[in-house]
């Protein structure tokens, strides 16, 4: 039988993807051989099993890390996965086989360069959350390059894609990247970064639904509030953890009944399966609690009184400013950001010419070559020692 050992050489210079056709022949030559030879192969169980663990010598180095990737080993995760989410998605694997070649095809965009299991990592999230493939394929741009300009993990992008949809119904590609953008403008404003909302959509976005507020002024809102929020807590996992005892507080019955004998009017007058917006409430619980207060002691008082300790947190930086100003100008100045997808862009780009993301777009590269050459030969050698006579 042949000698099948042999040694993986690879550089930067791309060894790798120019010898992935060589492969390609050693891996279908030795596929047709395994065929033609079954006939005789029991007799020769030990060689082959042999000649087996000899091929794998020759291609362990590549499966676990040589040149930088696990190349096999990434390979056949992705695969796994990509089957995954056929079955996840009920689609046929023809559908699954295009997106993945998008998925290849954004992630090694020279503005984006990200990891393409990321990508994937997003598009699981938002099927696990909404069943919706093309939702996540339509907003595979969208998802790399929020990824890449915020830092974002690929799940956490994911799920505020879906969020954005479900929630705050936010539809098409063009409406999710005005969205995104706002919330990267808000967060350079502000200290709420789009990676910190990101981290937190599910959270944030489940709080703010509740107040059914939704489109592009829901998504300039939720993003106003939480810089707003931010300032007056400790870190994003608090100002998260703010805005869900806040709404949490404004949709109990006790508080509600207790607001409207107040005079504070909670629904919104135009559209009444919506509260009005956070801010317009907030104002008129402040300018209620100051005019029956004789200092910010009573004040304080009097909100502690609606509100508990940690929605008091949320609350404490907007309190303190409409004391100062009889008004909540940060709010506004939030509210009226850019939308334009401007920041989104540029901000990716300029992070996908650092050296790691030159890195990743060649080992991305490396992987979509060797992808292209070794996958259905892999397979079809998969496939004929899997024909082979168990009792072998």
């Amino acid at each position: 039988m042949a000698d099948m050992t042999a040694r993986v050489d690879v550089d930067l210079g791309g060894n790798l993807p120019a010898n992935a056709p060589r492969w390609n022949r050693a891996f279908g030559q030795m596929a047709r051989g395994i065929r033609a030879s079954a006939p005789v192969l029991s007799a020769a169980a030990a060689q082959v099993s042999a000649g087996i663990d000899r091929m794998g010598n020759r291609y362990v180095a590549l499966a676990t890390g040589a040149g930088g990737v696990g190349a096999l080993r990434f390979l056949g995760n992705m695969d796994e996965r990509l089957r995954g989410l056929a079955v996840q998605s009920n689609q046929p694997i023809a559908r699954i086989d295009a997106l993945k070649d998008k998925i290849y095809a954004v992630a090694n965009a020279p503005e984006i360069r990200i990891n393409p299991a990321g990508l994937l990592d997003a598009v699981d999230k938002i099927v696990e959350k909404t069943g919706d493939l093309d939702l996540a394929e339509d907003n595979l741009r969208n998802i790399g390059l929020t990824m890449r300009a915020a830092g974002a993990e690929g799940r956490d992008v994911g799920a505020t894609i879906a969020d954005l949809s479900e929630k705050l119904k936010i539809k098409g590609a063009a409406d999710m990247n005005r969205a995104l953008d706002t919330w990267v403008n808000q967060g350079k404003a502000g200290a709420f970064t789009m990676e910190n909302m990101a981290g937190s959509s599910e959270r944030v976005n489940a709080a703010f639904g509740r107040l059914g507020r939704t489109g592009m002024q829901g998504v300039r809102e939720v993003g106003a509030a939480m810089q707003v929020i931010r300032k007056g807590t400790g870190s994003a996992e608090q100002a998260a953890t703010g805005i869900e005892a806040l709404i949490r507080t404004l949709s109990d019955a006790e508080k509600i009944k207790l607001l409207k004998g107040a005079g504070i009017q909670l629904v919104d007058p135009e559209d009444p399966k919506r509260m009005r917006s956070l801010d317009a409430i907030l104002q008129d619980i402040f300018t209620r609690a100051d005019a029956t207060s004789k200092n910010a002691e009573e004040f304080n008082s009097k909100l502690s009184g609606i509100f508990d300790s940690e929605a008091m947190r949320a609350v404490a930086v907007a309190a303190q400013e409409f004391r100062e100003t009889g008004g909540l100008g940060s709010f506004k100045k939030f509210m009226e950001v850019d939308d334009s997808g401007v920041s989104l862009l540029k901000d990716a780009e300029f992070r996908a010419k650092g050296l790691n993301a030159a890195v990743r777009s060649l080992r991305t590269s490396m992987e979509g070559r060797l992808e292209a050459n070794l996958a259905e030969p892999v397979q079809d050698l998969a496939d004929a020692i899997d024909g082979l006579d168990p009792k072998t």
